[in-house]
């Protein structure tokens, strides 16, 4: 069930991921990649959250995680927007690397702990906020 779960969670992230390209084209701003991978922080946090509260039984989280989230997602396309035009606006390239590089893992982390939150008892919570 994890690998069948593994594959169509693949095929639907990169479909996905085609389906944003193609909405969002790039011009000379990459925003369609930080945006898929802003969202993806932020959808693997709330993911790690609910796998913590073991809301999901594990197939999911791998067909979720790796499948879905792993294939949406994309560092490589990062990289080389980065690379082919970092020379020539660097200004927007240090932006684009600051948001990705503060904003993903910032998303990662409201998302986890807004799951916490919501998905537990208020003893729970406040053992959280201790």
């Amino acid at each position: 069930m994890t690998y069948l779960a593994l594959v169509v969670g693949g095929v639907v992230g990169g479909v996905l991921r085609y389906a944003v390209d193609a909405w969002m084209p790039v011009h000379t701003f990459p925003l369609s990649t930080l945006c898929v991978n802003l969202l993806g922080a932020f959808a693997l946090g709330l993911l790690y959250g609910l796998a913590q509260t073991r809301a999901l039984r594990d197939w999911l989280r791998v067909g979720l995680g790796v499948g879905v989230i792993g294939s949406f997602t994309t560092f490589s396309t990062m990289m080389l927007d980065l690379a082919q035009w970092a020379s020539g606006h660097v200004g927007w390239a240090a932006l684009y690397t600051f948001v990705s590089m503060a904003g993903g893992p910032l998303l990662a982390f409201l998302a986890e702990r807004a799951v916490l939150v919501l998905m537990r008892r208020p003893a729970d919570v406040e053992e959280l906020s201790a």
